[in-house]
């Protein structure tokens, strides 16, 4: 099933799912290692009272793994981690050249790092894509058509940490008809609260060995004036709803 699945959405933090992966494929190439490490420096860090993540709080000079950074991006969303592939590893034009070149055409990035200064003035998301492309980018992945068994495994592997999600796979742990059918799931979300963007892409396997991708993109636009925690719980109970049909449809026909 889709609605408006071709249309350009923002991405917010759903790029970092292609941001890894094409830091993976130059893993792959032997250009970088994801057994290396990189030392905590204040040009990856996010000065937020909202940033979430961990990196930020390291002692100045830590040698921080790689392969903890990619956990950290993907599993809680941490921003500062992200800079480091943004200003170390994946530039944006690099990026941008590599989804054209894997036929990705509406997936970009926007910007060429994270900072407090892009957040609070909300001129632009960090990303853009289709929820269509979204998707094929995750399946592909799955599929191990853009990345070797080992790394694809990896960003699952990510993903499925934050299974206790609040968007399209929350409704998963609470039903038994759900539960008894999937043997694995994980998802990737992305919110910008001040463009009132809300999204989430997420993966689960079925009993039966197959592997189903979806996504989803909302901009609710707030004419009411609501405040913006009211406005990311309505869209995080949507996204849920829709996951829930969507789950319905797949396994209680």
């Amino acid at each position: 099933m889709a609605y408006r699945e071709n249309e350009s959405f923002g991405t917010a933090s759903i790029i970092k799912v292609p941001l890894l992966m094409t830091y993976f494929r130059k893993c792959q190439e032997q250009i970088f290692d994801l057994s290396d490490t990189v030392s905590k420096k204040d040009k990856y860090i996010i000065d937020l009272p909202s940033e979430n993540g961990v990196f930020k709080y390291f002692p100045d000079g830590t040698k921080v793994p790689v392969r903890l950074l990619a956990m950290l991006m993907i599993g809680m969303s941490d921003n500062s981690a992200t800079n480091v592939f943004l200003t170390d590893f994946i530039k944006q034009g690099e990026f941008n050249r590599t989804m054209q070149k894997l036929g990705y055409k509406s997936t970009k990035l926007a910007v060429n790092r994270l900072s407090a200064k892009l957040f609070n003035s909300a001129t632009t998301d960090i990303g853009f894509s289709t929820p269509q492309e979204a998707s094929t980018i995750l399946a592909d992945i799955i599929d191990k058509k853009t990345l070797t068994g080992y790394y694809a495994e990896e960003i699952l592997r990510y993903m499925s940490m934050t299974s206790a999600g609040t968007r399209l796979t929350r409704k998963v742990p609470f039903r038994p008809s759900f539960k008894a059918k999937i043997t694995r799931y994980g998802s990737k979300s992305g919110s910008y609260s001040k463009l009132n963007i809300i999204n989430d892409l997420a993966f689960f396997t079925t009993t039966g060995g197959q592997t189903i991708v979806m996504s989803c993109m909302l901009n609710l636009q707030n004419k009411d004036g609501l405040s913006t925690e009211a406005v990311d719980s309505m869209q995080n109970l949507l996204l849920g709803k829709i996951g829930e049909m969507a789950f319905r449809q797949l396994f209680e026909k």
